[in-house]
């Protein structure tokens, strides 16, 4: 089987589980999701990794973007698998592009 049938059979059965679960589709296609609970909670899904980490700061790398996040007594609460929570008191949530 080529790598076209393959791409085109995987993605018939992800609008297949999407149709039938009622899903986000961006939950199944490995897109950056953001939920904010609050100000003092975030999740982040599609991170590759945390580049910059203070009580104030924390940068996060994206697919194809960097998330800023500022605020008071940021912490990292897990990482893993590509998902991230961030608790404390959160006052801004930005996009920046990858330099």
């Amino acid at each position: 089987m080529s790598q076209e049938n393959k791409n085109a059979k995987n993605s018939n059965v992800i609008q297949s589980i999407i149709s039938k679960t009622q899903l986000p589709c961006d939950l199944l296609k490995g897109q950056f999701r953001l939920e904010l609970r609050g100000n003092c909670e975030l999740y982040a899904c599609g991170c590759k990794k945390i580049l910059e980490y203070s009580q104030e700061n924390i940068l996060l790398m994206a697919e194809r973007f960097n998330l800023r996040i500022l605020g008071e007594n940021l912490t990292c609460a897990s990482f893993h698998c590509r998902g991230i929570v961030i608790e404390g008191k959160i006052q801004e949530i930005g996009l920046e592009s990858e330099k």
